[in-house]
């Protein structure tokens, strides 16, 4: 997608573009932000602006790429850039992957892949199994086979981040495919409870089946791995259904998300200027905070948990843009969620380029969530690039139409 900048001759300013004027805002209030509280503290000025640097590098590249003309020329090089791409991307993370079971053979409850990385993935097996391939067999049966690998790492590897993403994607399908809801997504949403309720319950949790495995010298075969996923899909269940017991307490991840959420918020609150302007893009490294961590299970001992991550986007933002920032973060997710909706409509030759996102873009909300995913440098370029290019074809659209 980078490369495709060169194949394209045609340039200009999209002066009442919405989105040029949200991001160039959004970019100004980040950077007098940032320098404004810098003066007043002066305190950890290297950090700070090394996080301010990180924070505007993706915006950079959403400048570039909203001065470019996408007319169907050029975003049919974006898509098929973006296809190689992911076709080397998911083979890249199959052969990590395999090669990371055998440096771990023997301890087989590990998660074998990061979070953030299960949200790239999940896209880039809807993109592959949306696609439109023009009748093109030996294309369909080589992404249909590249989509089979993404979706084996997403239920094997133990992310239970991906196992909601692949949820959410029945959603998002359910949602734009309404009238297909009673005869498909219905089926498969009571085929998954029936399978939930008689055969996930049943499975043994994480600790069951270590045990099982060290008094029994099971070897690692594809039916254990499996046996983990489902162990682990069944505590986010637990997680999810925990909350609305009258003794809830929280336990493992979800405890030490709500004791940093706690910290931040305690933090912001402390002056109005704090919960309005948040930190001037200190991260909550900066709080050097801790809490003790204990366990009512008696699984593990207490430790201390040192707070170094917010573990969710909007805790994140809010914590170093204050409520500024998230009704920024908000503006833009809703308008890339809009310009999905418009380009949808009435951009029908691409409209399974459209659909990858829209289905993706259920679990990225839930992601947002749980996942301070727009502070990945990575991810950030992903997602602003490809912001960039919905708005400027949209863009483009509309003025076609008003001609």
């Amino acid at each position: 997608a980078l490369f495709s900048i060169f194949s394209i001759k045609r340039f200009y300013i999209k002066s009442k573009n919405i989105d040029l004027k949200v991001v160039f805002f959004l970019s100004l209030y980040v950077f007098l932000n940032t320098i404004i509280q810098a003066g007043i503290d002066p305190n950890l000025i290297e950090y700070r602006f090394s996080s301010l640097i990180a924070t505007l590098f993706p915006f950079f590249f959403f400048f570039i790429f909203m001065t470019i003309d996408i007319n169907e020329k050029s975003l049919n090089i974006i898509t098929k850039y973006l296809f190689i791409g992911i076709v080397i991307y998911a083979y890249y993370y199959f052969n990590s992957y395999t090669v990371l079971l055998e440096q771990f053979e023997g301890s087989l409850n590990n998660r074998l892949l990061g979070q953030r990385d299960v949200v790239l993935l999940n896209f880039g097996f809807l993109l592959l199994i949306l696609k439109n391939y023009h009748s093109n067999y030996f294309l369909r049966f080589f992404g249909y086979c590249t989509a089979f690998l993404l979706l084996y790492i997403l239920l094997i590897a133990q992310v239970r981040l991906g196992y909601l993403l692949l949820l959410s994607n029945l959603l998002g399908l359910g949602v734009y495919y309404r009238k297909y809801f009673l005869k498909i997504f219905l089926p498969i949403l009571v085929l998954m409870v029936f399978l939930y309720i008689f055969y996930f319950r049943n499975a043994g949790d994480v600790y069951e089946l270590m045990t099982d495995i060290a008094e029994n010298n099971i070897e690692d075969s594809i039916m254990v791995q499996i046996n983990f996923g489902i162990a682990r899909f069944n505590t986010m269940v637990d997680s999810v259904l925990s909350i609305f017991s009258t003794n809830y307490i929280p336990n493992g991840s979800e405890r030490v998300r709500f004791m940093i959420w706690d910290r931040i918020l305690s933090s912001v609150l402390q002056s109005p200027l704090s919960m309005i302007f948040g930190s001037g893009e200190l991260g909550v490294h900066s709080l050097k905070d801790s809490f003790l961590l204990n366990d009512d299970r008696g699984l593990y001992y207490a430790t201390f948990w040192d707070v170094n991550t917010s573990e969710s986007q909007f805790f994140d933002t809010l914590f170093r843009r204050g409520l500024i920032g998230l009704v920024f973060l908000y503006t833009i997710y809703f308008r890339f969620f809009y310009l999905l909706r418009y380009l949808i409509s009435f951009d029908k030759k691409f409209k399974d380029f459209y659909l990858a996102f829209y289905v993706w873009f259920f679990g990225f909300f839930v992601t947002l969530i749980f996942l301070p995913v727009l502070r990945d440098r990575a991810f950030a370029l992903f997602f602003f690039i490809a912001y960039a290019i919905l708005s400027s074809r949209a863009y483009i659209i509309r003025q076609h139409d008003k001609l």
